[in-house]
């Protein structure tokens, strides 16, 4: 096949796509005999030019077709470059090295040579960067020509495979959280024979669904079911973005798998793929029904409270008739029957279970965990720091098991508080906070695309915004931008109030909003705490972001509403008396923001959107009555969970491996599953090897 970089095709061309390669390649369209997409973006190189661009793979008629192809394009670029080095004599380039490249890439140099003489441009023209080099809508670039060759695809499945008897009498592997980074391991550890148990503390889908918007619309705040917590993670109510800095063989495979869920095909090779609230909805529980289907049971509405650790790996293994020494609860969730008729349920002892905390101590094992599930009809209370208020109604029990993926959200500080008191390493990192503004999206589709503002094909425009505050160097940026989306209040209680974007797939709505975060400094959080780097602990980190957290939910009236401001009044230092139009889920109370943040944080956003509102002062983009919201501190885990860089183990306890973007190594949804699908790839060798030594 062929590989084509850098296709370009005008925005508005009435030409298909493939009649206009064949055109540029000087072929016919019918002897290309399959097209297949690789990468699609749209290329703003100026206002009055918005262009696609492709990475395209082409199969022709016959393989020699394409080489030749191949090789003419090479010959031209090499005659590109010789225009480019000004008018030389043709003989300067026919020498050794020009005679070593003529036999490494077939070109003929004396035949580059004679062509100098043509005044006509080569019919291959590599694209200039910032430069429109057509104005016709019905032509296209190519920026390179090559041979394809299609990289095997991943394979979920570990070699040798996992042997049969291994599987049989391994306790079954826990999974602390349903987001992407737990789905996604769960689904490569039951591919290859386990039947993991994933834990989550929200509710499925549906249920959980009902909990947001019952609160946004002004109802209580269900502190174990909400935008945080839950089936599908916290990116099942955000702008749901499958994008990936990093391509390779796993992003490829998590990609295919939303494909296969049920997300668009175009996912597979647009540049900044996008599905939406909407779409996940139904992608996420059509991904359990295919777990459950492998064996992998799920607990809902189940919170882990204790890690069993112990200086002894555990000895027990499951039986069918339930071998356990200590008897169930009288009392389980329907969930919990399959794990009680394998015998790995007992009932919660009165007293405390003695366990090794010390983290420096070794060896340290994972022995299983103490859960505490919700029953029906209890939301888990409000106000209260864990969400277990007196109004709730709960039961629990400990679950037996040597393996535990911990792949909570980035949001879940009581499972954070659970590792803690279980001795597991964790140390700070750093993130960034800062708050969230909207803007009206025709005036941002105007300002990016210009005159092709209203073209449907390209879609809602992105705003970008990257800069380097002036007085310390501290990044100030744009973060989860979320074109045609909404505000939405992602607080899940512990008294702390924090906002996030989200948008349907169509992205329809009158409104863009992004976060302008600042990065915060693992100095920053020892600084206010008065204490060296070395001495800051990841849970300093973590009380350092539910102090300002916190701040927001008292301005915000101590009720989990959202502090909100205009800009003007922002700047000025004046509260706000009402807020602008715009569109928000959940409710906003005018105040004043500037106490909401560190002062660090508030210089340089003041900087920055002073200046916004100078460089948009005729486009309309931002003005004084842009809402603001606050505050944005959630753009990843202020602590990682420690783990060894090639058997993703923790660096402390053996059996435990931290995963996903609560434990500080991912960020977003692809990266996040790319993360839990190697986490389970590497816990499977460590499996092998461990039972392999136990004989």
């Amino acid at each position: 096949m062929l590989l084509l970089r850098g296709v370009q095709q005008e925005v508005g061309s009435s030409v298909p796509l493939t009649d206009l390669i064949a055109r540029h390649l000087g072929i016919k369209a019918s002897e290309i005999l399959e097209r297949l997409v690789l990468r699609k973006s749209v290329n703003v190189i100026e206002k009055r030019s918005v262009r696609f661009a492709y990475n395209v793979a082409l199969r022709l008629s016959s393989e020699a077709h394409e080489r030749a192809i191949v090789k003419r394009w090479r010959h031209f670029h090499a005659l590109q470059k010789l225009h480019q080095g000004g008018a030389r004599r043709p003989e300067r380039t026919i020498g050794p090295a020009a005679a070593a490249a003529e036999a490494t890439n077939g070109l003929n140099w004396s035949s580059v040579a004679a062509d100098l003489a043509t005044p006509s441009p080569p019919p291959f023209s590599p694209r200039r960067r910032n430069k429109v080099e057509s104005s016709s809508p019905d032509a296209i670039t190519v920026h390179e020509v090559d041979l394809y060759e299609a990289s095997e695809p991943f394979s979920p499945f570990i070699s040798p495979p996992l042997p049969a008897a291994i599987a049989a009498r391994s306790l079954r592997p826990l999974i602390i959280g349903s987001g992407p980074a737990g789905l996604f391991c769960a689904y490569v550890l039951a591919k290859n024979g386990l039947r993991p148990v994933v834990i989550d503390q929200g509710s499925e889908c549906s249920k959980r669904r009902k909990d947001v918007f019952a609160f946004w619309h002004g109802n209580r705040l269900n502190c174990w079911s909400n935008a945080a917590f839950g089936e599908g993670g916290a990116g099942t109510f955000s702008d749901g973005k499958l994008t990936s800095r990093n391509r390779s063989d796993v992003t490829d495979f998590v990609l295919r798998t939303y494909v296969e869920l049920g997300c668009a095909e175009s996912c597979l090779y647009e540049s900044k793929a996008h599905v939406g609230t909407d779409v996940l909805y139904n992608v996420v529980p059509e991904f359990r029904k295919r777990l459950q289907q492998l064996g992998v049971t799920f607990l809902f509405d189940t919170q882990v409270t204790q890690l069993h650790i112990q200086p002894s790996a555990p000895t027990f293994r499951p039986s069918h008739s339930g071998g356990h020494s200590q008897p169930a609860p009288s009392y389980l969730p329907a969930a919990f029957s399959p794990l009680r008729d394998a015998g790995v349920i007992a009932a919660a002892p009165d007293h405390e279970v003695s366990q090794c905390s010390d983290s420096s101590r070794s060896p340290r094992h994972f022995t299983g965990v103490r859960v505490r599930w919700r029953r029906d009809g209890s939301d888990g209370g409000r106000r209260d720091g864990d969400g277990l208020t007196s109004e709730a109604v709960y039961g629990e029990c400990d679950i037996v098991s040597d393996l535990c993926v911990v792949a909570c959200g980035h949001s879940s500080h009581s499972t954070y508080r659970t590792l803690h008191e279980g001795g597991v390493k964790m140390t700070p990192k750093d993130w960034t906070m800062g708050l969230r503004l909207q803007m009206p999206q025709s005036t941002l589709n105007r300002v990016v695309y210009g005159k092709h503002a209203d073209v449907p094909e390209i879609g809602a425009a992105v705003w970008r915004y990257a800069r380097a505050h002036p007085a310390d160097g501290r990044g100030v940026y744009s973060f989860c931008m979320c074109p045609g989306g909404t505000i939405v209040n992602s607080s899940h209680g512990d008294g702390c109030v924090a906002v996030n974007g989200m948008s349907y797939s169509t992205r329809s709505s009158s409104y863009a909003n992004s976060a302008v975060v600042v990065q915060t400094k693992t100095h920053d959080v020892a600084r206010y705490w008065g204490k060296s780097e070395d001495e800051c602990s990841g849970m300093d980190a973590l009380a350092y972001q539910q102090h300002w957290e916190r701040a927001a939910f008292h301005a915000g009236g101590s009720d989990y509403s959202i502090p909100a401001q205009r800009l003007g009044d922002y700047l000025s230092g004046n509260p706000s008396k009402g807020l602008p139009k715009g569109l928000v889920f959940g409710q906003c109370t005018p105040t004043d923001l500037n106490g909401c943040l560190p002062d660090f944080i508030t210089t340089a956003l003041h900087h920055a959107l002073r200046g916004l509102l100078r460089s948009h002062s005729r486009d309309g983009l931002f003005a004084d009555d842009t809402l603001l919201t606050g505050i944005e501190s959630r753009t990843s885990a202020p602590l990682r969970v420690l783990r060894h860089g090639t058997s993703f183990e923790s660096c402390n306890t053996q059996g435990l491996f931290p995963c996903g973007e609560g434990a500080g190594y991912s960020g977003g949804i692809v990266s996040s599953a790319v993360d839990g699908v190697n986490t389970a790839m590497a816990l499977l060798k460590t499996l092998v090897q461990r039972r392999a030594l136990d004989g």
